[in-house]
């Protein structure tokens, strides 16, 4: 946006106003800055209404994953292929070791479902 300007022909220079000109251009100037602030109000109220926006996506987005959660696949698998599933993760090069990093135990740490399961097969263990 190219705004005009009086004092076109000083700006970008080194010409220095006389008190008089200083008085015109502060006069001047209270238009512009008042138009400014006029502009930084909307951009404002624009920005807390993305905000409203961006929060009220944020919470739909969470709504339909925890929903959609519900309908995942894993939920329906028997607790025999899940056990078998388990099995498959325990190490095979050395029995396996307490640790929150790595099954049994991590297994017990996924979610409420599996932890029980994980907690009453003794062959996990």
């Amino acid at each position: 946006m190219s705004l005009s300007s009086p004092f076109d022909q000083w700006l970008g220079t080194n010409y220095t106003p006389s008190t008089a000109e200083v008085s015109r251009i502060t006069i001047y100037l209270e238009e512009p800055r008042s138009e400014l602030a006029a502009l930084d109000d909307e951009v404002n109220e624009a920005l807390r209404a993305l905000n409203n926006l961006l929060a009220k996506q944020a919470r739909l987005k969470r709504h339909i994953e925890a929903h959609e959660a519900l309908t995942h696949p894993i939920r329906r698998l028997p607790n025999e292929l899940l056990v078998k599933t388990f099995h498959h993760c325990l190490p095979t090069s050395h029995h396996p070791v307490m640790s929150n990093t790595s099954a049994p135990l991590l297994l017990t740490r996924v979610c409420h479902p599996w932890r029980e399961l994980a907690l009453s097969t003794p062959t996990l263990w």
